[in-house]
């Protein structure tokens, strides 16, 4: 796949994930914030799983083309997503709802 058509691809991905799915969370966050339940939504970005590597094997992309396409240059791990969920999670994020946290190695910042 070239760097463009990688490109107007990310493009696409985030016109349909991010705006739709904000509202809905920031909405659910209002509705019941009184209750004292938090509602946040995550972003990942290109995470290393099992999935990417069948996508990596299949010829469709290759680990070039990704880590150029990422800002910080290489695959996310799951871990560093299980981290922001985890800190949404605990006490140390109890003032935070209606957030959308991106994890994404800068690719949204672009």
């Amino acid at each position: 796949m070239s760097k463009r058509e990688l490109k107007w691809l990310a493009a696409v991905f985030a016109g349909i994930k991010f705006p739709p799915l904000a509202s809905v969370g920031k909405t659910a966050a209002l509705e019941y914030a009184q209750k004292n339940i938090r509602v946040n939504c995550v972003y990942p970005g290109a995470i290393q799983t099992p999935m990417t590597a069948r996508i990596i094997d299949s010829g469709q992309m290759n680990e070039d083309d990704v880590k150029a396409f990422e800002p910080v240059g290489r695959w996310g791990q799951p871990s560093e997503i299980g981290e922001g969920v985890v800190w949404l999670l605990s006490d140390a994020s109890s003032f935070v709802t209606g957030h959308s946290m991106v994890i994404d190695g800068g690719w949204v910042a672009r």
